[in-house]
């Protein structure tokens, strides 16, 4: 009942149209489908921070990769400088002697020898008035990312007199190295890229289940709020059911009563009966109410577990029970029961209901009740067997709802709560209870508490 009125009143946020294309697919790629007015608002929360990080992730990779491109083409260019120089010097040391010796054949040999290298665009050995002896140039090469590097063809290291006898010339071409370096810029982007993708697949997935989980958490917050209104309620209505409902029935139970006490010699036979038809229906409303009390103030009231002495408990409550199985010539008998942390009012009302069911539903031997109990694993399992009339297996279950009843109301006292209470009562105990019965063959309710370890503990 709870969960239903928590369902029917949903947050008007709940039902707010997306305002855009893309905060419609953002909910549905983070909610599947799922409505949660509470935290609609995280999706687009979630949106922006998955945008933000991303951006930021992106903005961090092509700045390095940017940085690193400067800096890589930067080192290919001195790179080829270096290379470059080094060659001329190396062609400008070769060509002294031929160039002295105006050997012009000589030169060229010097020249070709440069051929294989791809990166050298062209080589040209000149005299002092910039007339080229000897060189090559590669045809089809522009003029775009090409260095030109100059060397002396001197004498000797240090030069001499009179200038040098000519210059070298190398053009180098840095095409192939920039290639190179902008094959791995869009690798290294591309691995920026895929990561970034991949982060944003993972913070969907982790955003969805964070919004899902949440919104679990907040129905269920919902949920309890819901429950404990409608237990304030329940307890309203205990409360009017104790005293609003209870006293008027008095009151007709009362003046029925007295009507028959004083109008008896003036009722005929059928008018005296109805009657009592009144007073035992009242009476029964009565007890109705009464147990339907019980029933709301085991589900409501807290358990206050202290330490029980099952044995001295059961005594208590055959005490009390002393009227009830006199009339009925009932004995009522038990062994091995131990101690155990429960409440005690709580306690007393299971053993209270289930030997007075045990009483209640007896064959023509007068009742004999058995209590006893036995240690199972961390449990204990108790058992309260009689010899009464028992039941069909298939009944097992049913037994233990409200105002099921295998019996009409004529032949057996009682409004079918008590096992209900007692179903109860042992469940927020963390316990179970069931019922193993055959017609004719009795009936043994057990059920089973958390063991208490200590020294009374046996």
């Amino acid at each position: 009942m709870t969960q239903a009125t928590a369902e029917k009143a949903p947050s008007p946020a709940a039902d707010t149209p997306p305002r855009t294309r893309a905060e419609a697919f953002w909910r549905r790629l983070l909610l599947d489908g799922q409505k949660g007015p509470e935290v609609i608002k995280w999706v687009a929360f979630g949106r922006r921070l998955m945008l933000t990080v991303c951006a930021l992730i992106l903005f961090v990779g092509v700045g390095l990769t940017g940085l690193s491109a400067f800096q890589m083409s930067g080192l290919v260019e001195r790179s080829l400088r270096a290379r470059g120089q080094t060659i001329a010097e190396a062609v400008a040391r070769a060509a002294f002697v031929p160039l002295t010796l105006e050997d012009k054949q000589t030169l060229r040999e010097i020249a070709r020898q440069h051929l294989t290298q791809e990166d050298i665009v062209s080589l040209s050995i000149l005299d002092p008035a910039g007339v080229e002896w000897a060189g090559f140039s590669r045809p089809g090469t522009g003029e775009s990312k090409v260095w030109r590097v100059q060397a002396a063809i001197r004498p000797t290291r240090g030069g001499a007199a009179g200038g040098p006898l000519g210059s070298v010339e190398v053009a180098m071409s840095g095409e192939q190295d920039f290639k190179r370096l902008l094959r791995l810029v869009l690798t290294s982007l591309a691995v920026n890229g895929l990561f970034t993708t991949a982060l944003l697949l993972v913070g969907v997935a982790l955003i969805r289940k964070l919004t899902i989980n949440l919104q679990a958490l907040v129905d269920e917050a919902r949920w309890s709020a819901e429950l404990r209104r409608s237990n304030l309620q329940l307890e309203e209505f205990a409360y009017v059911a104790s005293h609003d409902l209870q006293s008027p029935l008095r009151k007709v139970a009362g003046f029925a009563e007295l009507l028959r006490e004083r109008c008896a010699d003036k009722l005929d036979p059928e008018s005296l009966e109805f009657t009592q038809i009144i007073i035992d229906g009242t009476r029964r409303m009565q007890r109705l109410i009464e147990d339907l009390l019980t029933y709301s103030h085991v589900g409501s009231e807290p358990v206050k577990p202290v330490s029980i002495d099952l044995a001295g408990l059961l005594r208590e409550v055959l005490s009390d029970l002393e009227a009830t199985l006199a009339r009925a010539g009932a004995a009522v008998t038990s062994e091995n029961l131990p101690q155990v942390r429960a409440d005690r009012r709580q306690m007393g009302q299971l053993f209270q209901n289930l030997i007075e069911n045990a009483v209640k539903f007896h064959g023509e031997a007068p009742p004999r009740v058995h209590v006893s109990a036995r240690r199972e694993g961390t449990a204990w399992q108790f058992a309260v067997k009689d010899n009464g009339i028992g039941m069909d297996p298939k009944h097992a279950e049913q037994i233990f709802k409200m105002f099921r009843r295998l019996h009409p109301a004529h032949a057996y006292e009682g409004t079918g709560i008590g096992l209900a209470v007692a179903r109860k009562i042992v469940e927020r105990h963390g316990g179970r209870i069931w019922v193993e019965s055959s017609p004719g063959r009795g009936a043994t309710f057990k059920f089973t508490l958390p063991a208490t370890e200590g020294k009374n503990d046996h």
